[in-house]
């Protein structure tokens, strides 16, 4: 089954070395957000002031009063789908931390001791050792304290560490979205476990540069944004969906080639509003019908990519480019490096100017003396 909603989120390293962190930061993905602290304290801190935001799980069940008969010790949850594209709209959506990196040799708290502080957080964590204290992370790990541990001195740390994070950024959502998944089981919304369709989102994230996606309950489908917040709708029907659409059309009186394109299996209709149909004020019908692609999985479906799909209110909605280029800006404000490559070289004496390239590929030139830099 394919997540009911997806965004980037927010790694936090700490580690009492600035220039570990200094280190790192340069060898990591730059499509990854991400904070540094040489502080525990401080990172615990901001992880407590990033997790207020409402992750949005919360928001899609609701107690139902309509029962209010029932014995006191039976409860109905309404289950609102809509709340998650919400979610959207939230401009603190990426700053949720999924993942600590945390090195286990700090003075004042050392990792293992920073790790049960978020016990029960949901949060993953990873422990960065030294050779002589594998053995630590080992009953750490077996203890379920720590998710992962990583060897500092392997030559591979970094990319295994890269790869660690995404793995672990994708079990924080799934785990968060356990109730949600088992409410899409029963749900009109069943086309996310079917297997045809998840390999069919699946193409179209990775053609289209796809960064979040969020289930759309109407109309039915998966509104997805790039990096920039430009917006598809990946529209689904039913052929009960499909069915409902040409029967009403029928009745107002659609036109006859619109009719036939609607009983085709290339084409459906969007009429840019939740659960709309074709109506006789419909005055270009021709902008209302999609190519559409045919899904034979466990049930029958269309579905359509609508570029910047009507019906959809996405002024103001904060961009993942935007939200990396706020993390570079609040890194330099705290003197530390938010880049990911320094582009050429010191000069010989140590003296001269260097280019240091950040998350987006813009830049900063820092001017560079024996004793400071930056």
């Amino acid at each position: 089954m394919t997540l009911p909603f997806y965004h980037p989120s927010t790694a936090v390293f700490v580690d009492d070395s600035a220039d570990f962190l200094l280190n790192i930061s340069l060898q990591l993905n730059p499509q990854l957000a991400f904070r540094l602290f040489s502080s525990p304290q401080a990172a615990l801190a901001y992880i407590a002031q990033a997790s207020v935001s409402d992750s949005g799980v919360g928001r899609v069940f609701q107690p139902y009063h309509g029962h209010e008969d029932l014995a006191s010790t039976h409860r109905i949850l309404d289950v609102d789908f809509g709340k998650l594209a919400e979610r959207i709209n939230d401009p603190a959506r990426f700053q949720q931390v999924s993942v600590v990196v945390v090195d286990y040799d700090m003075p004042a708290m050392n990792g293992l001791e920073f790790c049960r502080q978020l016990q029960g957080s949901g949060i993953r964590k990873i422990l960065l050792t030294g050779k002589a204290d594998e053995s630590i992370a080992i009953e750490a790990f077996n203890r379920g304290e720590i998710d992962r541990f990583i060897v500092k001195q392997r030559n591979d740390a970094v990319p295994q560490l890269s790869r660690e994070i995404d793995v672990l950024q994708r079990a924080f959502f799934k785990e968060m979205e356990t109730g949600i998944s088992t409410a899409v089981a029963i749900s009109p919304y069943q086309f996310l476990q079917d297997a045809a369709f998840i390999e069919a989102l699946e193409a179209a994230v990775n053609q289209l540069g796809i960064v979040e996606y969020y289930l759309s309950a109407e109309p039915k489908g998966v509104l997805m944004l790039d990096q920039q917040a430009a917006c598809w709708l990946m529209a689904v029907m039913s052929d009960e969906d499909l069915n409902a659409q040409y029967e009403i059309a029928e009745i107002e009186g659609a036109p006859l080639p619109m009719l036939a394109a609607m009983q085709s299996e290339v084409c459906i209709p969007y009429f840019g509003k939740a659960g709309s149909y074709y109506s006789s004020r419909c005055q270009d019908w021709r902008a209302c019908i999609y190519p559409a692609t045919a899904i034979k999985g466990r049930q029958h479906y269309r579905y359509a990519i609508i570029k910047a799909p009507a019906g959809f209110d996405l002024h103001g909605v904060v961009s993942y480019s935007q939200y990396l280029q706020q993390l570079d800006q609040a890194e330099l404000n705290q003197g530390l490096w938010p880049g990911r490559a320094i582009v050429g070289s010191l000069p010989s004496g140590g003296k001269g100017k260097f280019r240091l390239a950040g998350r987006l590929g813009w830049s900063y030139w820092l001017r560079c003396t024996p004793a400071t830099a930056g």
